[in-house]
């Protein structure tokens, strides 16, 4: 049945009186037959994708008024008509619908519109079951059937989700025992938005043994055999274990597990063998397994294939009448295995070579064999035939000379050196083209100068010829003749080179000429004046020369004259560098002179010159240096001063930075002012600048940075020229404390209930060491949270302290207290409390004071630090909380921390000296991991040189409970070690709590000061002692005299920043320190930590070694003895005696040099030598260096160091004969001298 809805009711009258119609009313006026059709219908189409449009439909009440026949007509939008029923084809459209009144005529329209409303049918959409292997997509299970009255099957849009449930082993469905539940909740939709679902079920099903197809044998009788050419691991050939065709194993939801194992047997290697292939399956679902073997025989039945070579022909040697013959490779190929191919013929098997093959034809025949035995067979022919010519030999190095018309001959049996044929006599021609043989040539003078080659033409008896090639020189020995030009005389500005001048040499020759050339002896003197003696020389074309001389004689002449530039005056600023001669004038030159003439001038510059700027005295003098005589007199120089004054009255343009706001350096509250430097332009380059800041340094300069107090700076700077025009500007510098001060709580304290019931907290009481750098301590101002406690909040609880310095920054730190009851204010008794105390020693039972000692519970706790004798206590602790007692100290790690403990714990690692308690253990595992390795040396170092300042696996102090017992005393870290004393919960007093406390890193109790050992001697660090200039650039060696064996060391050297700056350290033996041995840090330290526990270097065969040298720069005028020294503030400078325990003060020396050594006390002897050699040292007692080098400036020796008075040389150094060069040098001199080394 159609759905129609109705809209707005219209009507319509034709051919009768018009009606009036009102909104969903119709009045008929004298009418006899009234139609009123429905308006904006809509018409669902039915399962087949029809309507049938009736009267009833369009216009229901037609029949009240209207009996009769009524007639249905439907029109499109462009008045097109349309079948009806209606189909899918006009959804969507907007129709007109026409009832008529067949006798009356009379009609009503209305308009409709056709959809679809009906869902799409879905079927096959029941369980499916699959094995688990399987493929479990749509594609593979099948999709729904769908179906709809309008939209075709293939146009309907399916979509699915997919709710995958793994189920247990034993699950059963429908009788199929199942793994897997797949829910796929199908939709599908049409056209037009209609859509239907349903639900399908995959279920994946378990595989039994009895499923699974096993893969047949590949043995010949169950499949055929495979190829040697095919793979056996290749599972594709062989076959696996399979379900319907899919293998076993392609899915991980089957509860199925598939492997095999193979066993080879080789028949003939490598091509022909048996795989017996072992698959085992296991059913995890109940834990069966399967074992089944598959046959795979592998197989070689192919033969090679082989080409046999090509006929070869051979022809008999130049001796006898037989050849010798090679037999060439044959080409074969074999799908598995190496062949083996061997020719055979009358003359034996193999390749040969064969000698002395008879004459004729003879065949070959090659085999090719695989490893399985498949052979194939070709086969090739050799021919040997008489073929050889004569044997042409050639003479040699022949010379034929020219007669004087340049003509001469060369015959066939000049040439001939022995040609012979084994067969019979030889006949001789010669050729000199190749082309035309006869028994003598002619040679002429075009074929000197180069060598001719001749070919001979040797031909035996049957007609064979064989040639030889010989070279042949033409030669022609006569001279040719020569003519000088006359001898002459020439002034000093003709060109003695312009033959065109001096006249040109003239020659003659037999054959040709190949050159007329000169060559000059000149004796000119600078002023283009003397002699040239002109060598003239003819060569022809055999290089054949004859010589004549001819006489130059070069006379002076002078006729200068020089007019020099006027003095001027010019305007503007200008520089000295501005006014060349380019700009103001250059003296000009006149007349002639032998030779250039030389101008020069000085510049004498006056600043002071009213009215100018500065005045110029330029001092010209050209000199004609062909006619002055220095000695005396006038002749031959011109001397002019000219002046130049300089005019300018325009100031410079001054360019200052924006004003600044800078933030304080929270340590020395000053801020630190980097600003760009003030630039100023000016037609003068002469600008000079100032400023009024107080804290840049010099003031002169056109950059005020630097350190600047707190508060608003106006620097003024001033710009001035050298014509004393000047500008000002002025620059405003804010420096802002911008750092919140440091907050410091005290661990916690306790306060009593006050008799109103509450008690107020004073912030002052809880301040721990609040201060601020750039605030003074009574600046600060407190406030505590909460500041009010009343009888609700009795016990321990947590405060939060503010501090705020005099610029507004504030900070927080967060602590506890003990709220009390003593005087049972707040009734109950004020509840049961306890006391709690105890103490912290070394192992040695020496007190530990000033530790923070934590009593927690609940997270919430209240601190206390030991006194001097190592006690804590705790008093008005509440009864029945579980609490925590823990001491804490993670503050000095260097105390008690040198290198002397890292000596001692490497003696322990390698076993010769172990550590003999536990607690030093504990203390020598620095980074907490529970063992003593070498990294815990390696962290202890870096914080001796303060590289480290603490270890973040650990903490600077360590405390075990006093009753702890260790297991094992040689290996405390086999369990915990307590540290910490939990009361759980605390019911009574609790006294004698106490800890051993240990120094992490200290092994050798040196923490205590009581036990510090006082040193046994002094160990001096050598330095020379030198001065410096500020911005100097040089070194210094540090270096160590009676050394002995050592087992470390530790020092810190300080160098003032404001003389020195170090710029890095080069170490002289790699094999005693490295860079992990040295740590540089701010303020000019440089700390040295070094131990050789294991005595494995000879320390004492260094004596007065260089440790390492300091590259060192500068910043002021200063010596070294001033700016360099040893500092005890944090690392005490000692040295360990090997074996006895004694420890060495560590000092500086430093030794002056005597800077007066003459080069007579320096000698490198003997000179020459065989290759060693001594050299005298002046710079004995202190730091000298010596080189050798050879001639290419390649080091081959060096030496330094302190020393000694006579150096050696040895002879290994200089194993080649030559010129070396020696360099001995100090700090202040240098010394280079040559030594010779001869055989």
């Amino acid at each position: 049945m159609p759905i129609l809805t109705r809209i707005p009711i219209t009507c319509r009258l034709v051919r009768l009186l018009p009606l009036l119609f009102l909104w969903g009313l119709r009045v008929p006026l004298l009418a006899q037959c009234t139609l009123s059709c429905n308006d904006g219908m809509q018409v669902s189409l039915d399962p087949t994708g029809q309507v049938l449009m009736t009267w009833q439909l369009i216009a229901p009440n037609a029949d009240n008024s209207c009996p009769g026949p009524l007639a249905v007509t439907l029109y499109n939008s462009i008045g097109q008509q349309l079948p009806n029923p209606l189909t899918c084809a006009h959804i969507g459209q907007t129709i007109t619908a026409r009832v008529k009144h067949t006798t009356s005529g009379n009609f009503c329209t209305g308009t409709l519109e056709v959809f679809d409303a009906l869902s799409p049918a879905l079927s096959n959409c029941g369980d499916k079951f699959i094995f688990c292997n399987e493929d479990s997509s749509p594609e593979a299970v099948g999709f729904p059937i769908g179906a709809d009255n309008c939209t075709a099957p293939n146009d309907l849009n399916f979509s699915r989700f997919d709710t995958e449930t793994s189920l247990a082993c034993g699950t059963y469905q429908n009788g199929h025992e199942v793994l897997k539940r797949i829910d796929r909740d199908w939709t599908v939709s049409d056209d037009y938005g209609n859509s239907n679902n349903c639900l399908q079920r995959v279920w994946l099903k378990h595989i039994t043994f009895a499923d699974i197809a096993f893969p047949p044998n590949r043995d010949n009788i169950s499949s055929p055999a495979l190829d040697c050419a095919q793979d056996p691991n290749d599972l594709d050939l062989t076959g696996q274990p399979t379900v319907n065709g899919v293998p076993v194993g392609a899915s991980p939801e089957c509860e199925i597990g598939v492997t095999y194992s193979d066993q080879t047997i080789m028949h003939c290697a490598p091509a022909g063998f048996t795989v017996l292939r072992n698959w085992t399956m296991v059913d995890f679902c109940n834990g069966t397994f399967n074992n089944r073997t598959q046959i795979i025989k592998v197989q070689d039945t192919e033969a090679p294939f082989l080409i046999a070579p090509n006929d070869i022909t051979v022809g008999t040697d130049g001796f006898y009448c037989t050849g010798s013959v090679t037999l060439p490779q044959a080409v074969f190929i074999d799908n598995c295995s190496a062949v083996t191919v061997v020719p055979t013929w009358i003359y034996g098997t193999g390749h040969g070579p064969f000698l002395s093959v008879a004459e004729g034809q003879h065949l070959v025949t090659y085999t090719a064999t695989d490893a399985c035995g498949n052979a194939t067979t070709a086969t090739m022919t050799v021919t040997v035939v008489d073929n050889s010519p004569p044997q042409a030999i050639c003479a040699s190095d022949l010379q034929i000379s020219l007669t004087s018309n340049g003509v001469g001959y060369v015959n066939a049996a000049t040439v001939n050196q022995g040609s012979f044929d084994n067969c019979g006599p030889v006949f001789l021609s010669i050729s000199r083209d190749e082309v035309e043989y006869n028994p003598q040539v002619q040679v002429t003078c075009a074929d000197q100068g180069m060598p001719m080659m001749l070919t001979l033409k040797v031909t035996d008896a049957v007609g064979l010829e064989n040639f030889c090639q010989m070279e042949v020189n033409v030669r022609d020995f006569l001279k040719p003749t020569i003519q000088c030009p006359p001898n002459l005389m020439l002034t000093c500005l003709q060109d003695y080179n312009n033959l065109g001048l001096t006249g040109q040499a003239t020659a003659t020759d037999n054959c040709a000429m190949k050159s007329i050339t000169h060559q000059d002896f000149v004796n000119i003197q600078p002023c283009n004046i003397g002699s040239v003696t002109r060598w003239w020389v003819a060569t022809d074309s055999a290089a054949n020369i004859k010589t004549c001389t001819q006489q130059i004689t070069v006379n002076v002449i002078n006729t200068t004259t020089v007019t020099f530039p006027a003095d001027l005056t010019v305007p503007g600023c200008g520089h000295p560098d501005s006014l060349l001669p380019i700009a103001t004038g250059k003296p000009v030159i006149g007349g002639q002179a032998c030779s250039p003439l030389s101008m020069n001038y000085t510049d004498q510059i006056f600043n002071i010159a009213s009215p100018a700027c500065f005045r110029i005295f330029r001092a010209w003098k050209v000199i004609d240096h062909c006619i002055y005589n220095p000695n005396g007199g006038s002749a031959g120089v011109w001397e002019h001063l000219q002046i130049i004054d300089v005019v300018d009255h325009s100031p410079p343009a001054l360019s200052i930075p924006p004003d600044m706001t800078v933030s304080a350096d929270p340590f020395n509250c000053t801020g630190l002012v980097s600003m760009p430097d003030v630039t100023a332009t000016d037609c003068s380059n002469q600008i000079t600048f100032s400023h009024n800041s107080n804290f840049s340094g010099a003031g002169s300069t056109n950059n005020a940075s630097g350190q600047y107090p707190l508060g608003v700076h106006f620097i003024t700077f001033t710009a001035e020229d050298g014509c004393g025009n000047s500008m000002q500007q002025t620059l405003r510098i804010t420096v802002k404390d911008l750092t919140p001060p440091t907050a410091v709580c005290l661990p916690g304290g306790s306060v009593n209930m006050q008799a109103s019931g509450s008690v107020t907290l004073d912030p002052q009481n809880f301040d721990g060491g609040c201060s601020d750098f750039c605030s003074p301590q009574n600046g600060l101002v407190f406030s505590i949270s909460p500041s009010v406690f009343d009888c609700q909040q009795i016990g321990i609880q947590a405060v939060t302290l503010t501090v705020r310095d005099t610029a507004g920054n504030t900070a927080t730190c967060n602590t506890q207290v003990l709220v009390q009851d003593n005087a049972h204010v707040c009734g109950g008794g004020g509840g049961i409390t306890h006391q709690v105390e105890g103490t912290i020693r070394t192992e040695m039972g020496l007190p530990v004071n000033n530790i923070s000692v934590s009593f927690t519970a609940n997270d919430v706790g209240v601190f206390t630090n030991t006194d001097t004798t190592g006690y804590f206590g705790f008093s008005d602790v509440p009864t029945g909380l579980t609490y925590s007692l823990k001491p804490y100290n993670n503050a000095n790690w260097v105390n008690g921390v040198t290198t002397y403990d890292l000596v001692l714990i490497s003696k322990h690692i390698i076993g010769t000296t172990p550590l003999n308690s536990p607690y030093k253990m504990l203390a020598a595992d620095a980074n907490h991991s529970g063992s003593i390795t070498t990294f815990d040396i390696v962290q202890l170092r870096k914080i001796i040189l303060g590289v480290l300042d603490s270890l973040p696996t650990n903490t600077s102090w360590r405390f075990v409970d006093t009753t702890f017992v260790f297991p094992d005393l040689q290996n405390p870290f086999v369990g915990p070690v307590p540290e910490e004393i939990v009361f759980d919960p605390l019911i009574s007093n609790q006294a004698g709590q106490n800890f051993i406390g240990l120094k992490v890193g200290d092994v050798n109790g040196s923490t205590n000061p009581a036990e510090a050992r006082a040193p046994h001697d002094t160990l001096f660090l050598i330095l020379p002692d030198r001065d410096f200039h500020f911005g100097e650039n040089f070194t210094i060696p540090i270096c160590l005299e009676n050394w002995t064996t050592l087992e470390g060391l530790q020092f810190e050297l300080k160098m003032d920043p404001e003389q020195l700056e170090l710029e890095r350290v080069e170490f002289a033996r790699q094999n005693l320190l490295a860079q992990p041995n040295i740590a540089i840090k701010a303020g000019g330290l440089l700390s040295m930590s070094w131990d050789n526990a294991s005595a494995d270097k000879a320390a004492g065969a260094i004596s007065a070694a260089n440790l390492f040298t300091l590259h060192l720069r500068g910043t002021a005028n200063s010596d070294i003895h001033s700016a360099l020294e040893i500092s005890n503030s944090r690392l005490l400078p000692e040295a360990y005696r090997l074996g006895n325990e004694e420890i060495a003060a560590i000092a500086l020396r430093f030794e002056k040099k005597n800077l007066d050594v003459e080069n007579s006390k320096w000698e490198i002897f003997p000179n020459p030598n065989s290759g060693a050699f001594f050299v005298k040292n002046p710079f004995v007692g202190g730091f000298s260096a010596l080189k050798v080098l050879d001639s290419r400036g390649q080091l081959v020796w060096q030496q330094e160091g302190f020393l000694p008075e006579t150096l050696e040389v040895r002879e290994m150094a200089l194993r080649q004969p030559g010129l070396y060069f020696v360099e001995l040098k100090s700090e202040e001199r240098a010394m280079m001298g040559k030594v010779m080394v001869v055989n």
